[in-house]
């Protein structure tokens, strides 16, 4: 299971979604997601 799937919220979901049609690679899924998570944690604060 990687990170994406894991802590699953509708924002890194579709994001990997896109990604997976686009035919990215599981580590820049991974990465962009991870980091897509952050931002919105720093968001809600």
């Amino acid at each position: 299971m990687t990170p994406h799937q894991k802590h699953p919220c509708e924002l890194t979901r579709r994001m990997a979604e896109d990604m997976i049609i686009r035919n990215l690679a599981q580590s820049t899924i991974d990465a962009y997601t991870y980091h897509a998570r952050r931002f919105g944690m720093c968001q809600r604060h």
